[in-house]
């Protein structure tokens, strides 16, 4: 009997809490307990003693940037073909004509003239040949090596870069001595520029 109440006595004090000098409470379990434990708390302020629960922590792995790639869509648009030029009385055609050989915008006494010269019986066509061949287009381009000069005649004319074949062709001729004049005259003249499709100024002349 004595031994069986002993058993009790020793059962009951393990489970008992201690306190230590510190001021904090030991369970008989090792746990560590606060003073401010609520059991309406549903959050476990219980820890072990020792600060370790024994479980390893779980580590996420970053997740590494994604590259992003280019795909159909969302690949830049190609730039938007220029409208045509609508050339609707003479006034019109000889504007266009001066941006074409001269790259600006007419000066009125120039355009008066040139308009006169149309309404007198010369065509919109025989207009701009002439105005390729005053002094003051041989002098806007008279610093450009040959090479540069067929590739302005491309942009002017037909608002493009040369292809390879045209290039050589008449890059050939130049350096063979032809006139700089006479290969304008021959793009006024070339079936690309009658076409709408490649010359934004078409109606101005055809």
């Amino acid at each position: 009997m004595r031994f069986g109440w002993l058993v009790f006595v020793a059962v009951f004090a393990a489970g008992c809490a201690v306190e230590d000098p510190s001021g904090t409470k030991v369970r008989g379990n090792g746990a560590v307990q606060n003073d401010d434990d609520d059991p309406s708390d549903p959050t476990p302020t219980d820890q072990p003693a020792n600060g370790n629960d024994g479980v390893a922590p779980v580590i996420t792995p970053s997740t590494p940037a994604q590259t992003q790639t280019q795909t159909p869509g969302n690949t830049p648009a190609s730039p938007a073909k220029k409208p045509a030029i609508a050339c609707l009385t003479d006034t019109d055609s000889v504007k266009a004509s001066y941006f074409i050989a001269l790259q600006r915008d007419p000066d009125p006494g120039g355009l008066q003239h040139w308009v006169g010269i149309i309404q007198a019986g010369e065509s919109r066509l025989g207009v701009l040949k002439q105005i390729l061949q005053s002094p003051e287009f041989i002098a806007s381009r008279e610093q450009l090596t040959n090479e540069d000069y067929v590739t302005s005649l491309y942009r002017s004319f037909f608002d493009r870069e040369p292809d390879a074949a045209g290039f050589a062709l008449w890059l050939d001729s130049l350096n063979k001595g032809g006139s700089r004049s006479g290969i304008a005259l021959a793009f006024a003249d070339s079936a690309e520029f009658k076409d709408p499709g490649s010359n934004r100024a078409a109606a101005c002349y055809f």
